[in-house]
């Protein structure tokens, strides 16, 4: 999965685009928790993310 393909589930999900990367972070975290997204996808989202300026928060 792609960025662009994660924001436009973020989208359909949240019906609102999301205003920073934490956002998305976060919702990876809840995506990977649930089984929705494998080890490698996690991983490599949240690569990505990072390097976007995604900062990890405690809320997992």
């Amino acid at each position: 999965m792609t960025i662009e393909v994660l924001i436009l589930h973020y989208i359909q999900e949240k019906r609102q685009k999301p205003s920073h990367a934490n956002e998305l972070l976060d919702y990876i975290q809840q995506e990977y928790v649930s089984g929705k997204l494998s080890i490698f996808q996690y991983r490599s989202l949240c690569q990505d993310l990072y390097f976007r300026g995604a900062k990890q928060t405690n809320s997992v």
